[in-house]
């Protein structure tokens, strides 16, 4: 959501149209590795609470009364360290880090889905190639067990500004009774 440099989205109100998403439920997020490498986490925090967006930080939340979601700090600065618990069997349990490095994890505790990002799906090639090998899923959706994880490219770029493979996405699910 930031890119290393909140002054800037604060200056340049770049994030204020998200003031516009709208759930019943409320909106989650969790941490990325840009999100945290300035130290500015607590301040966007405080921004996006703002917006009405919910940070999730290595915790776990009722949304509603038949959903929970756990939430990761990114990896990049706790390496995954939050132990969180085993899901509920009577509610959908949702699970969400930027970095997918724990789906095998959430998989074996009993969660139903769950979402990430970071990889950009290699973004060009051969960077593909690593993200294939870095990652048990680097792009797209697969089961682990029960659980459905999608791992989705995002809409941006990471250093070179090139993008040759899968288009810039955005992914909307709805989860039905």
């Amino acid at each position: 959501m930031v890119d290393n440099d909140l002054y800037f989205v604060l200056h340049e109100g770049s994030l204020e149209p998200w003031k516009e998403l709208k759930a019943p439920l409320g909106v989650y997020a969790v941490y990325g590795n840009h999100d945290v490498m300035r130290g500015t986490s607590g301040q966007e925090k405080t921004y996006l609470d703002s917006l009405h967006i919910n940070m999730v930080c290595n915790d776990t939340v009722a949304i509603g009364k038949d959903i929970v979601l756990t939430g990761l700090d990114d990896f990049s600065r706790s390496r995954n360290t939050y132990d969180f618990a085993q899901a509920p069997t009577d509610k959908v349990a949702l699970f969400m880090e930027h970095q997918p490095r724990s789906l095998e994890k959430a998989a074996a505790k009993g969660y139903d889905l769950s979402f990430a990002g970071h990889t950009h799906a290699g973004q060009f090639y051969p960077n593909r190639e690593i993200t294939r090998r870095m990652y048990s899923l680097d792009y797209g959706s697969k089961f682990f067990a029960q659980m459905l994880a999608t791992v989705t490219n995002g809409y941006g770029l990471w250093g070179i500004p090139v993008r040759v493979g899968p288009a810039p996405e955005i992914v909307v699910v709805t989860i039905k009774n």
